[in-house]
């Protein structure tokens, strides 16, 4: 499907939801129109950035770390780009900010049915998520909220391999200079995801190390 299909979709997507009687009444179905216009806006962009962020992660090796510094990509098509080559089982996301883009991305996820945790911090991000019906349309999300800054998205995919994007990044459109390492290191997806569940739980212990 070239890219002027995939707009051509995405339009009839947003005619159908149009004429529903639940998008007039709904907040969930009111994001939902956002974030299919979102879509089809930052189509070209997400191909672009899809294709950069698929060669990085081919170039590498299970014991290798890929350290870049870049502009070059939104952030939130790291998971558009993973989801469109492999087989998600589950993800792990920690995030300052997340913004429609970043929800859209999520709501692709949810409707795989794919597990994914998302670590938000609670002064940015808590009324935003719940005011705006984007919790309500994330079905298989799970939301975690705290005062955070760190941020990473973790990868588990379904032959048991993982994916991990560390940096200074969030899950918003991103004009900004980002550093960014990439790898398939399975003790660094344990490290970070534990201590997401960590939060979660009330357990977790500051200054924890993973070397």
């Amino acid at each position: 499907m070239n890219k002027a299909e995939l707009i051509e979709k995405q339009q009839a997507k947003i005619a159908a939801l149009k004429k529903s009687v639940m998008n007039v009444r709904s907040p969930q179905s009111k994001i939902t129109l956002k974030l299919l216009k979102l879509n089809v806006k930052s189509l070209p962009k997400q191909l672009v950035d899809k294709k950069g962020i698929i060669e990085l992660v081919s170039i590498v090796d299970d014991d290798h770390t890929l350290k870049i510094i870049s502009n070059k990509f939104d952030t939130p098509n790291i998971i558009a780009a993973i989801e469109s080559i492999y087989d998600i089982e589950e993800c792990y996301i920690s995030t300052w900010a997340v913004t429609p883009i970043g929800i859209s991305r999520l709501q692709s996820l949810s409707e795989k049915n794919v597990k994914c945790t998302v670590l938000l911090d609670r002064t940015h991000s808590y009324k935003w998520t719940f005011e705006s019906g984007a919790y309500k349309i994330l079905k298989n999300v799970n939301f975690v909220f705290s005062e955070n800054h760190s941020k990473f998205v973790l990868f588990k995919l379904k032959d048991g391999s993982v994916i991990n994007f560390i940096g200074s990044f969030n899950l918003s459109n991103n004009p900004r200079y980002e550093n960014i390492e990439i790898n398939r290191i399975k003790d660094e997806y344990e490290f970070y995801k534990s201590f997401i569940i960590g939060v979660q739980n009330g357990t977790y212990e500051s200054q924890k190390t993973l070397f």
